[in-house]
This record gives C-alpha cells, structure tokens and sequence, in this order.
C-alpha cells in the first residue's frame, strides 16, 4: 500500500526585535515679537494701521489696548490676523481722540509679551485729498501681502489684486478696504477654482 504526504515546507522563523519610535516634540515657547509696533504721526482724518508678527507655542491669543482700554472690532477699528503671527490693527479715519498709546499683548500659557507704540494726530493739517486713498486687502478676512503668486498693484487710479497660478487653495472671499480722509469704500467677490486653465483673478 502506497500513501503520498505533501512534502513538509521548510520553515523559518525570523525572532523580531522590539523598536521604540521616538518623535521629537518641541517643547512650549513664550510669546516672542519678531517685529514691533512702531510709533506714527499721521494728519486728521486719515487712516493708520499697527502692524506686528508675534510666535508662540502654542500660538498666542493676541489683544489690543489703548491707553490701557481693551479694543474690540468695530465701524472704527478693524483687527485682523493670519496664519503666519502677522497681527494688525486699522483706524479707518484717526481722529485727535485716537491719540495715545496702543498696545498689543500675545498670551499663551507659557507666557505673556507685550508691544507698544504712540499715535500721535496732527489736527492743523486735516486735508481732504481724495487722490491718495490707502487700500488694503483681505482674503477670508486675513489681510493680503505681495508674493510671488500675489500681486498687489497700483496704476494711477486703478487698485487690483491679481493671482498667479491659481490653485484650489486660492478659493474665498477676497475684499478690498479704501478709505481717505473723505471717506471709506469697501467691496468684495468670491472666488471659487473650478481646476486649471485661470492664470489670473481679478478685483478692481
């Protein structure tokens, strides 16, 4: 009597070696200003914008004072921020009431760090030169600077934003603030990136 066994595979057992995968965590940081509000003299009526960039891990929470008052958003003052630590307070029209000293104050929990800067209005020179208004512009509310894909640009009369090589990310709600001793203008559009083939998105 013939029987047949499949033949006995050969085996080999690999005996592993436990490994322990350490990922670098960066410790906590104090709020750090990398560049400072700066002092301004500007004539009545006029607009002026404070501007800084502050770090921090975790990203601070940043407020703004004046003369030791909290600020808060309103028709007079815009307050804006981004995702790089750039942070930005707008009077819209500075009147001799809005001289004093303004501070910004970042916080988080390993710290606290201040800035500070003096607005000073110069009512003998009010003028209402319509010719020279300051535009700034936003994206979903963040203010926009000059890029290698961002254009802001000024010839004569005309204010545009221009977008280079759009993407997908480039979707949102872009705005632009006007204003001059005569008054403000503000408008807005959407743009939405459907795919490629639009170089260019224009608001003016």
């Amino acid at each position: 009597m013939l029987s047949c066994r499949p033949p006995t595979p050969n085996l080999r057992i690999t005996h592993g070696i436990p490994v322990k995968l350490v990922v670098p965590v960066s410790p906590p940081a104090a709020p750090v200003f990398l560049t400072e509000l700066q002092s301004q003299d500007v004539p009545d009526g006029y607009p002026v914008s404070f501007d800084c960039v502050v770090i921090g891990k975790p990203p601070p929470s940043v407020r703004w004072f004046k003369d030791g008052k909290l600020l808060e958003e309103n028709d007079h003052y815009m307050i804006n921020e981004d995702q790089e630590g750039c942070h930005q307070l707008i009077i819209t029209t500075a009147l001799p009431s809005d001289m004093g000293v303004y501070r910004c104050m970042a916080e988080n929990t390993s710290g606290i760090a201040t800035t500070k800067a003096e607005l000073r209005v110069d009512s003998e020179y009010r003028t209402y030169n319509i010719d020279c208004p300051r535009v700034y512009w936003f994206k979903d509310g963040h203010p926009l600077r000059s890029s290698d894909r961002i254009l802001l640009l000024d010839k004569r009369d005309i204010h545009s934003l221009e977008v280079l090589e759009v993407k997908r990310e480039d979707t949102g709600e872009y705005s632009a603030y006007i204003s001059n001793a005569a008054g403000t203008a503000y408008s807005s559009a959407r743009l939405l990136v459907l795919g490629r083939g639009i170089p260019v998105f224009y608001l003016g």
